[in-house]
């Protein structure tokens, strides 16, 4: 039985908990962007395919094994498993490319299972994989729908991996790829903050949640003398587009990329330098939910980041209650400006 208090997760037991499907007995097991929860599948035999950094973090430290690359580029892509067991993300493509990417590296005869709640993708799944798996069985179960197949001669399409992988986005110009924030084009929030961060930053910068490096990138290109960069983002993907968008156009300058979950205080254990500003564009939304306490936590973390008088740079939706917690942290808090349903602040410390 599942225990996990996520329902897709809950939904990919359901067919194993009412003798719908059944596990192989044998081989290994591939969970894809799973969260924690107890299931059918034991740390033993099961890999784990997440990029978000908390979950992941939590099934290594749980005996799982971690996979966070593409599965068709990791070190270990020969490796075939006999079930692979998908909690679908709610973008479109970027699902179809876990679906493809993950039926690869399924063994002959093994056994495929997706499943997405009905307002995140899950009521176009049978649309999207009966053309391709005519076999194709499902079931509804705590407002997500569940499929399932086994891998006969049947395949998904290589194109969903090639629309899926980093690739060279025309209309930003940038390295992104489908699933990241905001990935084909500049957000309207960062394109609000980018006109007022200031020019003249000296010493070091830290861009917490850079994404594909938007923010990070208009900061080296008007403040030559920034010493350090940090960019860090809980999604190792966005790491990677940031990584390759700041090589491109900035080489030689002096970067550091980080795997973090912001939205968690940061271990004393994981050192990093103190910086003289921070600027960010927090994630307010954890999948559909709205989790204020997400921001909360980048502020927490903002302020650690920071030397006494530094400077933090935000933009925020313009009706999310960050001020008290501002208050808290830092010694003076001003709203530089607001509009288009959002607020940009400095705060200092």
């Amino acid at each position: 039985m599942s225990t996990s208090s996520d329902t897709v997760m809950q939904a990919l037991a359901y067919p194993f908990d009412r003798d719908l499907a059944a596990m192989p007995d044998g081989g290994r097991i591939l969970l894809a962007n799973a969260l924690p929860g107890a299931g059918p599948w034991a740390p033993a035999r099961t890999s784990v395919w997440q990029w978000w950094k908390g979950p992941a973090a939590a099934f290594e430290g749980g005996g799982f094994t971690l996979v966070h690359g593409d599965l068709t580029n990791d070190a270990g892509a020969d490796e075939k498993f006999n079930a692979v067991l998908l909690r679908l993300p709610r973008q479109r493509e970027e699902a179809q490319f876990v679906m493809s990417s993950a039926w690869q590296v399924l063994a002959p005869g093994g056994l495929f299972m997706a499943a997405a709640a009905n307002d995140a993708g899950g009521a176009r799944l049978e649309k999207d994989l009966k053309p391709f798996l005519p076999g194709l069985q499902n079931a509804s179960k705590h407002k997500c729908r569940i499929v399932w197949a086994r891998k006969e001669a049947q395949a998904l399409p290589q194109e969903w991996i090639t629309r899926g992988h980093l690739q060279k986005h025309g209309e930003p110009g940038i390295w992104t790829r489908p699933g990241l924030f905001s990935w084909d084009r500049v957000d309207v929030a960062t394109g609000l903050l980018l006109p007022f961060l200031p020019t003249g930053l000296k010493g070091a910068v830290a861009d917490l949640g850079c994404g594909t490096g938007v923010i990070a990138n208009h900061v080296l290109k008007h403040n030559p003398d920034v010493a350090l960069m940090l960019c860090l983002d809980a999604d190792v993907r966005a790491v990677e587009a940031c990584r390759k968008n700041l090589a491109e156009r900035h080489a030689g300058r002096n970067i550091d990329y980080h795997w973090v979950d912001l939205g968690q205080q940061i271990p004393p254990a994981q050192k990093f330098p103190l910086v003289d500003t921070v600027i960010m564009n927090p994630p307010f939304h954890a999948e559909k939910t709205l989790a204020i306490a997400l921001g909360q936590a980048f502020i927490r973390n903002a302020a650690a980041f920071l030397k006494t008088g530094g400077s933090l740079w935000m933009v925020a939706n313009a009706h999310l209650p960050y001020e008290p917690i501002l208050q808290q942290t830092f010694k003076a808090v001003e709203k530089v400006h607001e509009g288009r349903g959002f607020k940009i602040i400095r705060a200092v410390k």
